[in-house]
């Protein structure tokens, strides 16, 4: 095969990666968007036992759960405005990152998609994301059941609902027990 031909089959790969991966929005910007610029916005990483991750992954009903968990928690004249956490997931082969926002009550404000590197018709519509606002972790909190799924996109609404549960459940473990400690 001639030279000329596999460089433009790798300029062709390439573009094709670069067209798949996107990013909508940088942590800060996202941060910004959710506190505003008068808040106080603290990181806070938690480690969690071997014991505490399981106990985590059966109240989710999900497999694995990251020993490490970190989220921003926001605050306006001291007290909680909300609470922000990133999650990093395989979609089909490649990665995505959604932003998941609890309100002071640890029941979700938003779920959004920040980072896509899978097509983008793997993407629910913006409005199939509202369906989340005010849910909390209930056995119902699935697709099919409290979250409608989507054509063409099953594995993206799965893969995002799963997170988010885990994200509900390391909140209502750790952080709701570290508020009550106070």
């Amino acid at each position: 095969m001639p030279r000329i031909w596999i460089r433009v089959m790798i300029i062709i790969a390439l573009l094709a990666t670069i067209a798949h991966g996107r990013v909508y929005s940088t942590r800060e910007e996202a941060l910004l968007r959710v506190f505003g610029e008068d808040a106080k916005v603290e990181k806070v990483s938690l480690y969690l036992s071997r014991d505490e991750a399981e106990e985590i992954a059966k109240r989710a009903k999900v497999k694995d759960v990251s020993r490490l968990f970190t989220y921003y928690r926001g605050t306006k004249d001291g007290r909680t405005i909300a609470y922000v956490t990133f999650v990093s997931h395989v979609v089909r082969t490649k990665y995505a990152v959604t932003m998941v926002v609890l309100n002071p009550d640890l029941s979700i404000r938003k779920v959004e998609v920040v980072a896509f590197y899978e097509p983008e018709e793997y993407i629910p519509e913006g409005r199939w994301f509202k369906q989340f606002s005010g849910k909390r972790l209930t056995p119902s909190l699935w697709p099919r059941r409290d979250i409608q799924t989507v054509t063409g996109a099953t594995l993206s609404v799965n893969t995002i609902v799963r997170e988010t549960r885990k994200v509900l459940a390391i909140f209502e473990r750790m952080v709701q027990n570290r508020k009550k400690e106070r």
